[in-house]
């Protein structure tokens, strides 16, 4: 992973939810266009922490990634529901407030402790997964 106090990266890769790609620029796309180098943005409009963890390792995967490259992750709230079904991403955003789930599910199932503690283990795995990269 590239430190910002040596070279210029070789790579850049965001990752997020709206506020890292979206229908108009963000911070990620503002930065592409400063650093002028090869620019891969897995936001995701709703992503939740499990859709972000998911893209990293996808990302690392095809991309392989190593010490030259600038990885930036902008983690989102804990209170969200992503699922890959049948090869799509489904992210809508903050379980509380949107109309994918019905609300006897959000009832039953939804509890920001219990997202707390899965998205904890997803961001200390990410940030151990990428600094042995």
């Amino acid at each position: 992973m590239q430190s910002l106090y040596n070279t210029k990266p070789k790579r850049l890769f965001t990752f997020g939810c709206s506020f890292t790609q979206y229908f108009w620029p963000t911070w990620a796309d503002i930065l592409a266009t400063e650093l002028k180098i090869p620019f891969y943005n897995y936001g995701r409009c709703g992503a939740g922490n499990p859709y972000i963890f998911n893209k990293i390792l996808q990302a690392d995967n095809f991309f392989n990634f190593d010490q030259d490259d600038l990885i930036l992750v902008a983690w989102t709230n804990v209170c969200r529901e992503d699922r890959f079904v049948k090869g799509i991403w489904h992210s809508p955003g903050n379980i509380y407030n949107q109309t994918a789930y019905e609300k006897s599910y959000v009832d039953k199932w939804a509890d920001p402790v219990g997202y707390a503690v899965r998205d904890f283990a997803l961001i200390k795995a990410a940030s151990v997964f990428l600094e042995s990269k």
